[in-house]
């Protein structure tokens, strides 16, 4: 079922989630006065959306906050020296997707790993 531009399926099990889309079983009129509030769940058809993943251009740990990953990289290491970009900038991946994935601590120390190489590059140790 299409709504509003986006993909939904039915939802058959008892799960609920804030987002589903109710549905009217079957048509009906509601009464003045009367809402869908009014009528037993059963009565309505639940629908999720279908959310497309794309591992590629959008992996799912680095969309999970307000803005992308990338966006936010790109924005904040065009402010730093060339010789030292690359390391702010997986330094910031890894801060970002730490939480998402499943060893949070490994990549809070790949974080620091490239801050302390940006810092030893500014400061010309290497």
């Amino acid at each position: 079922m299409e709504y509003k531009g986006k993909q939904y399926e039915e939802v058959t099990d008892c799960s609920a989630e804030i987002g589903d889309l109710l549905q009217p079983s079957v048509d009906m009129e509601l009464p003045d006065g009367h809402s869908v509030a009014d009528y037993e769940k059963d009565s309505f058809k639940r629908y999720r959306e279908i959310k497309k993943t794309d591992n590629v251009n959008s992996p799912s740990h680095y969309t999970q906050t307000k803005y992308e990953a990338i966006d936010i990289i790109e924005d904040v290491t065009q402010k730093y020296q060339s010789n030292v970009q690359y390391h702010i900038g997986n330094a910031i991946k890894y801060l970002i997707r730490a939480p998402f994935k499943n060893n949070t601590v490994e990549d809070l120390k790949k974080a620091v790993w490239y801050i302390n190489r940006a810092v030893k590059s500014l400061e010309g140790v290497e």
